[in-house]
């Protein structure tokens, strides 16, 4: 790997990577091709890859302009260790993490970087494009999803209520500001893994407001196996969190054991009755959300089986002396 100066890198960009040799090279691409981007590194944190990931990595590093560097993320299998890894590579002020298989837009760090003007933590946006069609070249992925001419706005303020949503493959933060609120929690439940640190950054006083203008390109999975376990574990990771800070009541789950009733029985019935007012579909998914979200009511409110907290692994206590 190439030696860089830390000197006046205003963005680390982390990516947390498990096997992605796939897609890496073309996130590293879109990158590399930005308009009017601040000094910038890229740090990529490899949470046990076991396929050519690091290899092809460290490949287009050679010839590459980027700034890469590579973090150690093997002590712990998970995106939030490996999220707190990058973190503690990182060098610059202000913090933008995207994932490994997407694709970000073309103004994706200038935009970034006014956003920290207002805000010291926002939430990006996405266009999701099918897994199936999602093109190989760079070229084409934009022209799905970007609006590089498009006018800068500031990021809004959009969202309400205890359950706000962070976007952990597009968002934005402060270095200091993550350290103030512990870093990622590395027993926070996929895919509640982001929206839990967003529960904390509401408690600290602030909201998440979004920024329409830094956006990605999301390879959106079209397995319906792959979408019916998302959706269970959706539901079972909320169970989680809303016990976790105290906010069932405030869930739009409602009550389990009524849910469990109308996603079960009444809604098959509808579909029998009806089959033009109901997609067969639809309801598998809901009552996937819905067991999931009943188990985890089960396992954490009722039998009170909750996780240890373990905030920050992987990266306060190797850096809290230097960084605070």
């Amino acid at each position: 790997m190439k030696n860089y100066s830390t000197e006046d890198i205003q963005i680390s960009v982390v990516i947390p990577c498990f096997n992605a040799e796939s897609t890496i090279l073309l996130q590293l691409e879109a990158l590399e091709n930005q308009i009017d981007p601040p000094k910038f590194e890229v740090i990529i944190s490899n949470n046990n890859c076991t396929d050519k990931t690091v290899e092809k990595v460290m490949q287009y590093a050679r010839t590459s302009n980027l700034n890469i560097q590579i973090a150690d993320a093997s002590a712990v299998q998970g995106i939030n260790f490996a999220r707190n890894a990058g973190l503690a590579k990182a060098s610059a002020p202000y913090i933008m993490i995207c994932d490994a298989d997407d694709v970000v837009g073309e103004k994706w760090l200038a935009h970034g970087l006014k956003n920290f003007s207002y805000h010291r933590i926002w939430s990006g946006s996405a266009i999701p494009i099918s897994d199936t069609e999602f093109p190989t070249d760079l070229k084409s992925a934009r022209a799905l999803f970007d609006r590089p001419d498009k006018p800068w706005k500031r990021p809004i303020l959009e969202q309400s209520g205890v359950f706000q949503v962070l976007m952990g493959g597009n968002f934005g933060a402060e270095r200091k500001y993550l350290l103030h609120l512990g870093g990622f929690d590395v027993a926070a439940p996929s895919p509640g893994d982001d929206n839990e640190l967003a529960m904390r950054v509401l408690k600290d006083g602030e909201q998440i407001p979004v920024s329409k203008d830094v956006l990605i390109g999301y390879r959106n999975r079209t397995s319906f196996e792959y979408i019916a376990r998302s959706y269970y574990l959706g539901g079972k990771s909320h169970a989680w969190l809303a016990t976790q800070y105290g906010v069932l009541r405030d869930s739009p789950y409602g009550n389990p054991a009524k849910n469990l009733l109308k996603t079960y029985l009444l809604l098959p019935l509808k579909y029998l009755i009806n089959r033009k007012d109901v997609q067969w579909r639809d309801i598998v998914l809901r009552q996937q959300s819905t067991k999931g979200f009943a188990l985890g009511y089960l396992l954490y409110k009722v039998l009170r089986k909750q996780r240890i907290r373990r905030l920050g692994e992987g990266w306060i206590k190797e850096d809290l002396t230097s960084v605070a």
